[in-house]
């Protein structure tokens, strides 16, 4: 038995999986004696030992596959005995490229990485009763999301995706049964976006998996097959309809962007990450809601005939949710929420790479553009992997944070906790720097890879002769995107110069949580650590990455080859700033001292103590209101005045059927009093409220009590039925 083959490593991670999810449920089949044991109580560490060996298994599969730079190849795992006459029977078929063996070992890795660390984390206070429930759906959650990098075909591909959202959505129910018991403290409106989030959570799936059928059904009635093979050689022979073709790309876009959520459809991750247990959060946000950029890249390459336009939609699309996202990142008061909406906001960086390589390659393979599709291309996947290691330092960050704090990650009640827990403290501080895009941690290297395939882009138009106005709209087009991602590059380093301030710095609050003796264990630091040390040395040794990249671009399709002088001008400017030492030993020597001064433990705060008071002098007590004042205050004026009245009105005309703004100081008088409106929220409650009052009058013209439309009621259903039997006649008797 080869281990290599994929139908025997889709078995087998499904036993293991499958045990990993059953094993804690055992003890209610068992004695009531042995559910009290330690025996009992240990099931789910046995779980998470399962998945561990699941995820090293896929990291194995996944690093053979690109080492060995094997060819693409599919194989058929499962076949039904049946099938309709005419439809091609249902089967799991599972394929593996350079592309799916990426993904397969970042997967495998963040889930064995939050498997380790949960062994501790989930001895919390707060997950006591609910270890064997997280532990069993986030073995479930792991199951689907790694299929689906694996699923070649299109039942394949829906079927693992359902099961994916149903466990992540049993998860996100968490936060509102541990309100309910009383063993955390929320306020009102998060508590509200607890009870949501599974329900936001399920709508906005089946949404999007609605799209996705649709855009492959599409592909598949005229290819003849539901097969993954049969949709690329139909788009590589150029056998699909024009019009087909475009309608199915705006399906494949709403349906992968709500799955991604890219605006509108930003406001599902703030809602449901927050609301899940760590485990899923870190996992979610750092690889699991990746699986809709995967989609992406797969779709649009592989089964589609591009067009320019597309790309620049994409892009524009891209950049407008990087810089929403990260608005309202700033108004964010909830540490979980805050890292939700950076998680979108870097989605959208990623899929900006993604839009910009599809317009290039459009044009073609003639003269500059298609390096400049594969650079484009190699900035989204590179910021794809740094987004992984930051974001996941940065969720298991804030899960020890959470831990040590008895559940509290709200910024008003924070600080201090560098003072107190320095290995912590520090890890985030480094999540920090690397997501802000600061040198020489990585994210600053995918970041400017993205901003120099825009600058390309943008001169290679410029240097052409404008002889058509299109031209000029493009490159305005173009402009406005790289305009976007510089700002979002810019708000986010303020957004985590407040994080980290109010969080990490400072002494402890005397009014915001209980401090625990100790930090985390090391069941916990040593992923954190690992995670660290890989950002730090990402970003001083990035050329190693090169190739890796280069062979995934070429794997999407032929035509996207990188451009390596780019690359390598930026490679050899990371790496004589290692030389020179200034970019390794300045961050350093700030960070040693910084331990040092906090192993004092002075009387003297470091720079502020957070919380509320005098807010306005650096020595008094800044809060997140004050700090992020300056760049509200620019944008003020965008807020209609009737949107901010009824956002902060208790007599509001339409009910808050999802939570739309942001309270970020109250006052006695209404005048003085700061909130920061969610525009999308409010136009969904809008809609919501619409589709309720129009249902609602529906429903009182069918039931008006009058016997004589029941009457016709009933004849139109006697008619439908005997049009129906005809047709089954006549279909039988002339076939």
């Amino acid at each position: 038995m080869n281990p290599f083959a994929l139908p025997t490593f889709a078995w087998t991670i499904t036993l293991l999986l499958g045990a990993a999810a059953v094993l804690p449920k055992l003890p209610s089949f068992l004695p009531r004696s042995f559910q009290k044991s330690p025996h009992g109580r240990w099931l789910w560490q046995a779980s998470l030992g399962l998945i561990m060996l699941a995820s090293a298994y896929a990291m194995i599969l996944g690093a053979h596959a690109l080492w060995y730079k094997e060819e693409a190849n599919s194989e058929v795992w499962f076949t039904s005995r049946w099938a309709l006459q005419g439809l091609p029977p249902l089967q799991f078929e599972l394929g593996m490229d350079a592309l799916a063996a990426f993904f397969l070992v970042l997967m495998g890795f963040f889930a064995l990485a939050v498997a380790v660390y949960s062994l501790a984390a989930l001895r919390a206070t707060h997950y006591r009763g609910f270890e064997e429930r997280i532990a069993g759906g986030y073995s479930l959650f792991v199951w689907g999301s790694l299929m689906a990098i694996l699923a070649y075909d299109v039942f394949s591909l829906l079927v693992v995706l359902e099961i994916a959202t149903l466990a992540f959505a049993a998860l996100a129910l968490f936060k509102m049964h541990i309100y309910r018991e009383g063993r955390l403290e929320g306020e009102p409106q998060q508590r509200q976006e607890a009870r949501l989030a599974p329900k936001v959570y399920l709508i906005i799936s089946h949404a999007s998996s609605a799209f996705l059928l649709l855009g492959f059904l599409l592909l598949a009635v005229p290819a003849h097959s539901l097969s993954f093979q049969a949709l690329r050689a139909q788009a590589a022979t150029g056998q699909l309809p024009v019009l087909w073709n475009q309608m199915a790309f705006w399906f494949f876009l709403l349906g992968l962007g709500i799955r991604a959520g890219l605006i509108p459809a930003h406001i599902w991750p703030p809602l449901v990450h927050p609301a899940s247990p760590i485990p899923t959060h870190a996992f979610s946000q750092s690889m699991g809601i990746k699986v809709a950029v995967f989609l992406m890249i797969r779709v649009f390459f592989q089964f589609l005939q591009p067009a320019p336009w597309w790309g620049l939609v994409i892009f524009l699309l891209a950049g407008l949710t990087a810089f929403i996202n990260v608005w309202y990142a700033l108004a964010s008061h909830d540490l979980k929420t805050a890292l939700a909406y950076h998680s979108i906001e870097n989605i959208g960086i990623m899929v900006a790479g993604v839009g910009l390589a599809l317009y290039a390659a459009a044009h073609g393979s003639q003269g500059p553009w298609a390096p400049l599709a594969g650079l484009a291309l190699v900035a989204g996947l590179f910021h794809l992997f740094n987004h992984a290691i930051f974001m996941g330092l940065l969720g298991l960050a804030t899960g020890a944070i959470e831990n040590l704090t008895h559940g509290e990650v709200r910024m008003t009640r924070l600080g201090g906790i560098l003072r107190v827990y320095p290995w912590t403290g520090m890890f985030f501080l480094v999540g920090s720097w690397a997501i802000a895009g600061l040198p020489p941690f990585n994210g600053f290297v995918s970041e400017w890879l993205t901003l120099r395939a825009n600058l390309d882009m943008f001169l290679t138009y410029a240097m052409k002769n404008p002889a058509e106005s299109v031209l000029w709209r493009e490159l305005f087009l173009l402009l406005v995107g790289l305009l976007l991602l510089i700002a979002s590059f810019a708000l986010t380093a303020f957004c985590f110069y407040k994080i980290a301030g109010l969080t990490l710095l400072g002494r402890p609050r005397e009014d915001g949580w209980r401090a625990q003796t100790g930090d985390v264990s090391w069941w916990m630091r040593a992923p954190m650590a690992l995670l660290a040390f890989l950002a730090l040395f990402i970003g001083l040794f990035p050329r190693l990455l090169f190739p890796i990249f280069a062979q995934i671009a070429r794997s999407v399709h032929e035509s996207l080859t990188p451009d390596f002088p780019p690359l390598v001008m930026t490679w050899r400017f990371t790496e004589s700033a290692l030389t020179a030492g200034w970019w390794i030993l300045v961050p350093l020597a700030f960070m040693v001292l910084l331990l040092l001064h906090i192993r004092h433990r002075g009387r003297k705060p470091l720079a502020w103590q957070g919380g509320t008071g005098e807010g306005s002098r650096l020595w008094g007590r800044p809060t997140e209101v004050s700090l992020t004042w300056l760049i509200r205050k620019q944008f003020r004026h965008l807020t209609p005045p009737f949107l901010s009245q009824r956002a902060g009105s208790s007599d509001r005309d339409i009910p808050p059927y999802l939570p739309d703004h942001f309270l970020l100081a109250d006052a006695l008088q209404p005048a003085a009093r700061q909130i920061v409106v969610e525009g999308f929220r409010y136009a969904f409650n809008v809609l919501i409220h619409g589709t309720f009052h129009l249902s609602e009058r529906f429903a009182l013209w069918m039931q008006n009590g009058d016997v004589r439309r029941y009457m016709l009621y009933i004849a139109l259903t006697y008619l439908g039925v005997l049009m129906l039997y005809m047709i089954f006649l006549y279909t039988l008797f002339h076939a």
